[in-house]
């Protein structure tokens, strides 16, 4: 009975005419079968590879998108457009990695002054030491 909704569900989603939040005038591309699980009622994970009843409809889902996913876009310009995206994702890497560093070093700093002004506590009283 949840399977047949969900194939009902997809149906709806197809055409258009889509009931929950979310699935409402949804483009071709975007059904999914966590949405088709969500206009079905169920939870977005309900639709899973790993059951065999399920592979029939996620498949047909898988090649609906893939049907109506076209792009106006020459090779040259998709090639283009990805290389342009590795190149932002790699200086945002470095950057990110740099403030890491810069980060730890902090930390470190901030570690070799507690330890040092720890030590001065315990010269000038008679403080137990704290083994951190």
């Amino acid at each position: 009975m949840a399977l047949k909704d969900c194939y009902e569900a997809f149906e709806r989603l197809k055409v258009g005419k889509g009931t929950k939040d979310g699935c409402i005038g949804l483009a071709s591309e975007l059904i999914t079968p966590a949405r088709v699980s969500i206009e079905a009622g169920h939870d977005a994970g309900y639709l899973k590879k790993s059951r065999r009843q399920h592979i029939g409809l996620i498949s047909a889902i898988l090649a609906y998108q893939h049907e109506n996913t076209s792009t106006t876009l020459s090779k040259a310009e998709i090639k283009r457009r990805s290389d342009q995206r590795v190149i932002k994702l790699t200086a945002e890497l470095k950057l990110t990695k740099e403030r890491l560093e810069d980060s730890l070093a902090r930390e470190l700093k901030l570690v070799a002054k507690l330890r040092e002004l720890e030590e001065d506590l315990y010269k000038q009283s008679n403080v137990a030491r704290l083994n951190v």
